[in-house]
């Protein structure tokens, strides 16, 4: 190794050092791409996270119109559900709706149709 290519390593380790030593002492954090979004893909609880589903199956559960109206959010430093009185309002109605329909899928299919808004064409 000749002299030029150990000094330029020379210069580039004290550059890394010197740059974490400045981010420290000035409280600077380093750029980080942090990632929020939804989790689970189908019914009506949403659950938001750092490692957004990347694929969901075509399958439709009950509670997926629901979905809708949810958005996950950084909110105070933590990745969690943006308050929407929508989201909110049609995942009360479902599971009111839902209890002692358990075992009946098709009732279950037309208690969600009632917790939904109706689409007029808008």
């Amino acid at each position: 190794m000749n002299k030029f290519s150990l000094g330029c390593a020379i210069f580039l380790v004290c550059f890394l050092f010197a740059n974490d030593a400045i981010a420290k002492v000035f409280n600077i954090s380093k750029a980080e791409t942090v990632m929020c979004g939804i989790e689970n893909c189908h019914g009506v609880d949403v659950i938001c996270g750092p490692k957004p589903a990347q694929m969901c199956t075509m399958m439709y559960a009950v509670g997926d119109g629901c979905r809708q109206y949810a958005k996950c959010e950084i909110i105070d430093g933590k990745c969690q559900l943006r308050p929407d009185p929508r989201f909110e309002e049609c995942q009360i109605c479902i599971k009111k709706c839902l209890e002692g329909l358990e075992n009946d899928p098709a009732a279950s299919f037309g208690c969600e149709s009632q917790c939904l808004p109706v689409d007029n064409g808008r």
